[in-house]
């Protein structure tokens, strides 16, 4: 799990506007946790500015409000950031999901087929929560930062697999052209290979 899950100061202003809000680490660094403010609070928090000038003032919108400006217009791919910490603090982060994507009917595969649902999660506990307590039958992907082990386990729970670049970097091309992988996301497309090889 990356500590950025779980903070705000990487990506708002934060440090600014809360400025003594903060967590003290070891070693003395300054920690902004989400779970520490309200969604008023960080609704206040400039979240566009630390990605270029033109995107200063974004402010965060509550998921309800993401969804209703994206609906019809797109699909989503909701991920459930680190479910064990916040599960530890009191929060259901499976049940608050899968209860909100059935409030907007969203919640069965096809629903809405210009509004598709994938849920993501580096947690293979929170899908296979989300499959089996909960019977949510939406796609699910679990994203991985090792080579994957157990497989058939896997797709009991998820249709698919999100590896970290680190992982098949060197092997995307061949994943694509060669074994022919129908769908991927990546967070560098600008050193995504490019065209049959």
């Amino acid at each position: 799990m990356c500590l950025h899950d779980l903070t705000l100061e990487r990506t708002t202003d934060v440090a600014k506007v809360f400025a003594g809000r903060f967590r003290k680490e070891p070693g003395g660094t300054r920690r902004w946790y989400v779970s520490d403010f309200t969604l008023a609070e960080i609704k206040r928090l400039d979240a566009g500015a630390w990605f270029g000038e033109k995107f200063r003032g974004t402010r965060i919108p509550a998921w309800q409000e993401a969804l209703e400006e994206i609906r019809g217009k797109a699909g989503l791919y909701p991920e459930t950031k680190a479910p064990e910490v916040y599960g530890s603090r009191g929060f259901d982060t499976e049940r608050l999901v899968v209860d909100h994507l059935r409030k907007n009917e969203l919640a069965e595969p096809g629903a809405d087929p210009r509004t598709p649902v994938i849920i993501q999660s580096f947690s293979a506990a929170s899908l296979r929560k989300m499959t089996d307590e909960l019977e949510c039958k939406l796609p699910k992907i679990l994203l991985m930062g090792f080579a994957p082990k157990e497989l058939e386990e896997i797709e009991r729970f998820a249709v698919g697999i999100g590896p970290e670049k680190n992982i098949v970097r060197a092997e995307m091309a061949y994943y694509l052209f060669t074994l022919g992988v129908e769908a991927l996301f990546t967070n560098n497309p600008d050193q995504f290979p490019r065209g049959a090889r």
